[in-house]
């Protein structure tokens, strides 16, 4: 029961909070309609102004949920739903956008007359509604397309990797050759747990015609430790996935009483510490970790499957604030106690899964929602991480690959990238051109060495090396031909693992490339017309 309401100073503060936010101090603002709220928490435009500072921030899950607690105490507020129905269509949640918007027209809809702004707020409306209706069916996606015959074959990475494994397990070597296989195989094996508990998923009925949800609990663990791991393991042939991962979601969020559906690291750093002092660490650390791992699944899932960048930036934006509060919160607390998810390894992955959908989006639509320079200070930060943060001497290679030297391969690339952007599309020139090419060659070769010779990365990078230098002009042949002899040995290893499709064609092509260039330039070598000192020509460009 609510008590203590204090109508009088709710409303001085809202329109202090209204002042300011019309004045674009949007911090200020948001705090005014926080303690407009606490003085009373039942009137439903306090949090729908306090949604409108959320989306001025670009705060788009908080708007949400702002939104879902107005229209949740007033049913026939009609700029609550609309509002919602805003901030769902910034996070691509289309049900809700759309249901939204439904319902604020048909809040209107209910008025005797309108007056010239609701006559207006109903044309914006309307207008939402259109534009929601033809964006939900745009669907952007990264993904992988895996051919039935490949599914079937046995020959996909994770399955040759299963069948390496196990056969060196079996034979028991006295040292871990490094490879990927440890890596894919646990992995994908982790995937197979989580699929194999979705799958269980069920609705029963007691005999009461009650119904209510059975399945397992720990279907998010094994679901994120995979995608974390390697997300190249993970594929979908279920045509109602979407449906039931929500339904999952649901199960574990509500046995654990996690915080997916209530509120975002303000709510849930206030909430954990008053649930801890109040019922330990055996209530908050599975809530926490339920929510962090939907929440990372999810951005992840929603950006690579459809090209969601908005809603995965904030999602895992989220993600890591919690998770770095918590480790800081709780510096001395085990991990058995506090949980995995506050462990640096964690971390590091989930920061490294944030840069790989921050590059996706710049890859795609350009340096819109993310600049070239958050980019490179985000994957220099994950780099300085691992190396200030080495592994032990004992750690699982498969582990060792995942949390630390993937992170720290796959921010190289990036940064690789970045720099190699730079030198082929601005006005450098000279000198400045060819530092900024080799910067990026030097990273392509960092990439490169964070990843086994038999996983494809490590090819992909040494071709990119290869490539900034061939752009260089002046990088000798002595340099480039042995690169060309790594590059060959390391295909060899690596369609052994990756050769089905589609990763084979990936690696062939590659392959096609750096030997044109190679079989040019010894050619040229064995007639006498340049030696290996000579500058390295053009490598062949890749097939569009």
């Amino acid at each position: 029961m609510i008590t203590d309401i204090n109508i009088a100073e709710a409303e001085r503060l809202k329109a202090e909070g209204n002042a300011l936010y019309g004045r674009g101090e949007y911090d200020a603002a948001k705090e005014k309609f926080t303690e407009a709220i606490e003085k009373n928490p039942t009137n439903a435009i306090l949090y729908a102004n306090r949604a409108a500072v959320h989306l001025s921030k670009n705060e788009c899950l908080d708007a949400v949920w702002d939104c879902r607690k107005a229209v949740e105490l007033d049913p026939t507020y009609a700029r609550g739903w609309g509002r919602l129905a805003a901030a769902s269509h910034s996070v691509q949640a289309w049900s809700e956008c759309i249901s939204a918007w439904e319902k604020a027209l048909e809040c209107l809809s209910k008025l005797d007359t309108l007056d010239p702004a609701q006559r207006t707020m109903k044309q914006n409306f309307e207008l939402g509604l259109k534009k929601s209706k033809a964006e939900r069916h745009k669907v952007d996606t990264s993904a992988l397309v895996v051919s039935e015959d490949s599914l079937r074959s046995g020959r996909l990475p994770w399955d040759v990797a299963k069948a390496m494994y196990e056969k060196t397990v079996a034979e028991g070597p006295a040292e871990v050759k490094p490879s990927c296989i440890y890596l894919l195989h646990s992995a994908r094996e982790d995937l197979n747990t989580a699929m194999s508990h979705l799958d269980e998923l069920q609705t029963v009925e007691n005999a009461q015609g009650q119904k209510s949800l059975r399945g397992s609990l720990t279907t998010f663990r094994y679901l994120s430790n995979a995608i974390l791991a390697d997300k190249r393991v993970f594929g979908v042939r279920v045509a109602d996935f979407n449906d039931k991962i929500r339904t999952q979601a649901n199960l574990e969020n509500g046995f654990h009483r996690g915080w997916i559906e209530s509120g975002g690291p303000a709510t849930i750093k206030k909430e954990a510490l008053e649930r801890l002092e109040a019922e330990g660490w055996a209530s908050v650390r599975p809530a926490l970790a339920i929510t962090i791992r939907i929440w990372i699944f999810t951005a992840w899932f929603r950006a690579n499957l459809a090209g969601h960048f908005d809603f995965a930036h904030e999602m895992f934006m989220n993600a890591i604030d919690v998770l770095e509060w918590g480790r800081n919160q709780w510096p001395d607390v085990s991990k058995d106690d506090r949980g995995a998810i506050f462990e640096k390894s964690f971390i590091r992955s989930a920061k490294s899964m944030f840069l790989e959908a921050m590059h996706e989006s710049v890859f795609r639509n350009g340096p819109t929602k993310f600049t070239y320079e958050e980019l490179i200070k985000y994957a220099e930060a994950i780099i300085e991480d691992v190396d200030s943060d080495p592994d032990s001497p004992d750690t699982f290679f498969g582990h060792r690959l995942a949390y630390w030297m993937y992170p720290k391969g796959i921010a190289s690339s990036i940064l690789g990238w970045v720099y190699f952007k730079e030198a082929t599309h601005s006005s450098l020139e000279g000198a400045q051109r060819t530092s900024t090419f080799e910067t990026a060659s030097k990273y392509y070769l960092l990439a490169a060495k964070n990843f086994p010779e038999d996983d494809e990365y490590h090819v992909r990078f040494l071709v990119k090396a290869l490539e900034c230098f061939c752009a260089m002009g002046s990088v000798p042949l002595s340099q480039t031909l042995p690169l060309c002899d790594a590059i060959r040995r390391a295909f060899d290893q690596a369609m052994v693992i990756w050769g089905a499709s589609p990763y084979g064609e990936t690696l062939k092509a590659n392959l096609s490339r750096v030997k044109a260039f190679e079989d040019e330039h010894r050619n040229l070598i064995s007639e006498g017309r340049c030696t290996l000192d000579s500058a390295s020509g053009r490598l062949p460009a890749a097939r569009a």
